[in-house]
Order: C-alpha cells, then sequence, then structure tokens
C-alpha cells in the first residue's frame, strides 16, 4: 500500500495538480515549518515552477527592507530570494539564494513576506507558484544596475529566472 501512495503523489505532482496537503490547508501548504520561520521550502511542494503553463504572478503590494536596524556601513549590493507565493498571492516562503550580508537578508525576507501577488492563473484556478526575485540596497536601485526585464506574455516557463522588482 505504502507504494501504491508514492505512485499516486508522483503522478499528482507529475500532472500539476495541487498538493493534497496544499489543498486540505486553504493554499498554504503543509504547516511543518515554525512560526515565524521565513525560509520554509516545505509548504511549495506542488507549486508551479519552470516548465508550467499559465500567467506569472504580478506584484501587487511590495514593501521595502526595514534598513534602521542594519549595522553600519549598509551594504550595497542585491540578494536573490526564491519566493515560494501561495493560491492566494501572499509569499509563503523566502529563502535566501545569493546572500548580500545576513542583517540585510533578513530585512529582505521579512519585507518580501509582507508582499501581495496576483496568483499564478493555469487553467482558470490560481495556484502556488514558485519565483526567483532580487531584491537591491537603495544605492543600487538608484543608480538603475537592476533595471526589471520585460515580462513574456502569458506562459509562466520562465517563471523561476530572475525578476528584479524595483519601486
Amino acid at each position: 500500500m505504502p507504494g501504491l501512495r508514492l505512485a499516486l503523489a508522483i503522478l499528482l505532482l507529475s500532472h500539476g495538480s495541487a498538493n493534497p496537503l496544499q489543498r486540505a490547508t486553504g493554499g498554504t501548504g503543509p504547516s511543518a515549518c515554525a512560526p515565524g520561520m521565513a525560509c520554509c521550502p516545505q509548504v511549495t511542494v506542488g507549486f508551479c515552477r519552470v516548465g508550467c503553463r499559465g500567467t506569472l504572478p504580478v506584484l501587487v503590494q511590495r514593501a521595502e527592507p526595514d534598513l534602521k536596524a542594519l549595522a553600519r556601513p549598509h551594504p550595497s549590493g542585491v540578494a536573490i530570494l526564491e519566493l515560494g507565493i501561495n493560491d492566494k498571492g501572499r509569499v509563503v516562503s523566502a529563502c535566501v539564494l545569493r546572500s548580500l550580508r545576513s542583517d540585510f537578508d533578513k530585512a529582505a525576507q521579512l519585507a518580501a513576506q509582507k508582499w501581495l501577488w496576483k496568483p499564478t492563473v493555469v487553467g482558470g484556478k490560481p495556484i502556488g507558484a514558485v519565483m526567483t526575485v532580487t531584491v537591491a540596497t537603495p544605492d543600487v536601485r538608484g543608480r538603475g544596475l537592476t533595471k526589471p526585464p520585460r515580462a513574456p506574455s502569458g506562459d509562466a516557463s520562465t517563471l523561476a529566472a530572475a525578476v528584479v522588482l524595483q519601486h
């Protein structure tokens, strides 16, 4: 019987169906992570990644990292985060892929968790998605070094490509 369950889980994931745990918890995924944990890749199991068809998530509301708590001198550059965005458009996981400095990384993660997205839509239904974003320090954004790329039209096959979000 365990083999049948494993085969069923693989079948569901290979056909892009939502994770049963994700459906059961209202799109937030399993609650295997400690409260307040920014990086929780377990909740993105079954989310759309590179190659799924549908619309890309669209940023609706952005919060900037709080730089007041950062050690001086402030860092300069970008942190790269992998975001898990649920079917309601909420960031449920923000993992650091490339660190700038640990205090800025944490501020970027906390800010990203406040972002609100119009979720990915596949077959007329919103689904969870995983995408990569860069969060730049104000001096880098101010120099225009992080220009947003042109968004592909209607296809989420480039979902994990770095998306530069600037305000």
